[in-house]
């Protein structure tokens, strides 16, 4: 059964299609002209980098708008209007002191230190081939050192007086007048990383790439500390071949089951550091073999002494959010602070960022209990939780002014997922309490946020630091991106909006509109889905179709929204006779949390099920050629597309990349958050895992892998493809040297895209099947 929906986009006419810019005829659109490293075209044109920066360091400064054209930066004017910005030349004079510094040097620590600043003026920590430095744009340039390139993280606080950074796991730090270096720690070593996260702490909390384990507070007195205990985690060795001998990457890895690192929350008090004395740090937090916790977040209060932090058990199904204030900090307390505690019949994901109020509460966003996404007030020093939010509104990003007075955020309307709104409230009272903890709510559902937007669309925003200017980003699943500037009146919605940039698609030929839907499955759930049908599949001349997915908890992929290559691939598939769907099951679709808890302990059964429900409906289809479906996702959707094609037998072929193909292979803080432990649930990790189920598998599998993945590792396709061998099944696999869990070099890219296109389009030609 399919759904209409409301707010469909219109097709984009002629005028649309011509770009402003460039009035030259662009080639055809062809595999080479989207992803080859020298040959590859730019039909949407780039979107101008821009952030807010306030006009001075205090916390009560008002904002500018900055802008980056081409290679120049500008300040924007609420009118739209843009002068030049004199901050990065002046950076650039203080930065080409420094000796041996080339043109290319100085051009990247530029515009680093320009994209991290956050007022105007700032002196900022820069970076110049293996030199630091702490460069002043109204003053001095301090070379801290030649040989930083063992630095890790260097941070300096905002104060400008010290410098924190970690080295060979220990962590440092310097006065910047002085020059000196303090050794804070000294027991590092390769089980012990004191202000250095492990793998799996970066990648399951803390986020991809950010090793970085320690926080400076506001007036740079203090410092927040995670040490790491990785002692009994065991190690995990990863090939390379690209050296002649070979070499090996070996990572300490955590899978479901094993022992999880272990973090102690420190508290460094830095006061007396220029006269050479600190005491003790302060323990907040520690985890244990007897009680193994998660710290998952932590944060200093830009408004108030005091430091904030979360922490779950193992198993993630409680998390506590905590925090000391000054009192603590100055010796007249030894007792932290509970703000409040969580407790889910499922998990807990790892939480968001607060919004951070000048009284020195916050706005907490939490999916309990009623498992769609909820923002509350937090006071300090109390226990009163206010509701900010309907119930029913699942919130996706949010900026609080930090008056508290002015919400701004993002959601479906009607809790639709595939496109998103911008919505305003004007806070007033705290109203009364509504404790997420408990599912106890009063009478107040908080306020009724005012749509800003049209529910036609995808609009993004960022707020400048008082909530009175927003900058929008609005696209379509067929338009690129446009940029405004929106400036809000003290009581009513926005008074003006100012065109800032706007995207057009220079392609020749005509669109082919893609379609937004609803799929209903069997027990009445509403998946999102994607189509792009080919004007070349028609009643008489039925087509294939390739299904698209990824499928992972909360990570939707249908959005009315523009993908850049991904569009205008799925265009080129189009144009070629191949038609591709895009779906979302319920555990992944955005609707909130509580849709994601029906996969826990058996990942894979209900995401298949719902994939299968898109396939029964495309064999409904008098246009689709059913002997021709194909399925391709990489990491959970390479996962996906292995046990659909082993649990059904209507794919010709699928792509599977980067796939998990054993739950009790990857890593313990994602895979017991959905699956809990393999000693209490081995049905559910036996039942569905792929291996030992090779023999099911139906149809033709491209398996791929990057050689040196840390983060799914490559031994989940070896052994699958050792598993499909066993079974006497015949299939295609690649290996990308040196590539990780994504492939990132321009040439590997090019050939990993001929690849996958080629290996459709054999396996959904006419009669292949």
């Amino acid at each position: 059964m399919v759904l209409a929906t409301a707010g469909a986009t219109t097709s984009m006419g002629q005028d649309d299609q011509t770009a402003v810019e460039d009035k030259q005829q662009p080639p055809e659109l062809s595999l080479r002209s989207l992803f080859h490293p020298d040959d590859k075209h730019d039909y949407d044109g780039k979107m101008p980098v821009y952030r807010w920066v306030k006009a001075g360091p205090g916390t009560d400064s008002d904002s500018r708008l900055i802008v980056r054209r081409k290679d120049e930066w500008k300040i924007c004017s609420d009118d739209g209007t843009e002068s030049p910005w004199e901050y990065p030349q002046r950076l650039r004079e203080r930065i080409a002191q420094i000796d041996a510094a080339t043109d290319k040097q100085i051009d990247s620590a530029v515009d680093q230190a320009v994209r991290s600043t956050s007022y105007v003026g700032q002196t900022v920590l820069v970076r110049v081939g293996g030199s630091l430095a702490v460069v002043d744009p109204q003053g001095e340039t301090r070379l801290l050192t030649r040989d930083a390139t063992s630095w890790n993280d260097a941070t300096l606080d905002q104060s400008h007086r010290r410098v924190a950074f970690t080295q060979d796991g220990d962590l440092f730090v310097v006065d910047v007048s002085s020059g000196r270096s303090h050794r804070m720690t000294d027991d590092a070593s390769e089980t012990i990383l004191d202000g250095r996260l492990d793998w799996t702490y970066q990648e399951e909390i803390f986020g991809r790439g950010n090793y970085k384990g320690f926080r400076f507070s506001p007036d740079g007195n203090w410092l927040a500390m995670l040490r790491i205990h990785i002692d009994s985690i065991q190690p995990y060795t990863l090939g390379d071949s690209r050296t002649q001998r070979g070499s090996g990457l070996v990572r300490r890895y955590s899978k479901a089951g094993d022992p999880i690192p272990h973090a102690e929350l420190y508290l460094w008090d830095l006061r007396e550091m220029d006269r050479g004395v600190w005491p003790p740090p302060r323990l907040l937090a520690k985890s244990t073999e007897q009680d193994p916790q998660i710290i998952t977040g932590m944060w200093w209060h830009p408004y108030s002494q005091c430091f904030v932090y979360s922490i779950s058990n193992r198993l993630q199904t409680w998390r506590e959010l905590r925090y000391v204030d000054h009192r603590y900090l100055f010796g007249g307390t030894q007792n932290q602070k509970r703000w409040l505690r969580e407790e889910s019949p499922a998990w807990v994901e790892p939480p968001e960022k607060p919004g951070f109020l000048a009284d020195g509460g916050i706005i907490w966003k939490s999916n309990l209990p009623t498992g769609r996404a909820r923002l509350f007030r937090l006071a300090l020093g109390g226990k009163t939780v206010t509701p900010l939010t309907p119930q029913a509104m699942n919130v996706n990003e949010f900026k609080v002014d930090p008056s508290g007075r002015s919400l701004w955020l993002t959601a479906g309307e009607d809790g639709a997922t595939w496109h998103q709104d911008i919505y305003h409230a004007e806070l007033a009272s705290r109203g009364d309490a509504d404790d997420p903890s408990t599912g106890q709510s009063s009478d107040d559902q908080g306020p009724t946020p005012h749509r800003l937007t049209d529910g036609n669309g995808w609009y993004d925003f960022k707020a400048d630091a008082r909530g009175k200017r927003v900058v929008v980003s609005h696209s379509t699943a067929q338009r690129p991106a446009s940029l405004s500037l929106w400036s809000l009146a003290d009581t009513a919605g926005p008074v003006t909006r100012v065109t800032l940039h706007e995207s057009q698609l220079n392609l020749p030929g005509d669109w082919i509109r893609p379609e937004l839907f609803q799929i209903e499955t069997d027990d009445g759930v509403k998946l999102p889905a994607q189509l792009k049908r080919s004007p070349a599949a028609t009643d008489t001349q039925p087509g294939p179709v390739v299904i698209e997915v990824y499928g992972g908890p909360r990570a939707p992929i249908v959005r009315d929204r523009w993908a850049g290559n991904r569009s205008l691939y799925h265009e080129l598939l189009a144009r070629d006779g191949i038609s591709v769907l895009m779906v979302d099951n319920r555990a992944s679709g955005g609707r909130g949390i509580a849709d994601t808890w029906a996969v826990r302990g058996r990942l894979g059964q209900v995401e298949f099920a719902d994939v299968q429900a898109a396939v029964d409906w495309l064999k409904q289809q008098a246009w689709v050629d059913s002997d021709r479906l194909a399925i391709r996702g990489w990491s959970f959707g390479g996962f996906l597309t292995l046990y659909s094609m082993i649990h059904s037998s209507d794919f010709a072929a699928g792509i599977a990349g980067g796939s998990v193909t054993d739950w009790r292979e990857y890593d313990s803080f994602y895979t017991e958050r959905y699956m809990g432990l393999p000693d209490e649930n081995d049905d559910g990790y036996t039942q569905h895992g792929l291996l030992d189920k090779a023999d099911q598998l139906t149809g033709r599998v491209l398996l791929i892998h990057g050689e040196v993945d840390d983060n799914v590792h490559p031994s989940n396709t070896m052994r699958m493809a050792h598993a499909l061998q066993k079974a006497g099944k015949q299939f295609d696999l690649m290996i990308y040297p040196g590539a990780a869990h994504s492939v990132h070099d321009p040439h590997q890219s090019w050939h990993l895209n001929r690849l996958t296109d080629g290996f459709l389009r054999r396996h959904l030609r006419p009669g292949r099947k």
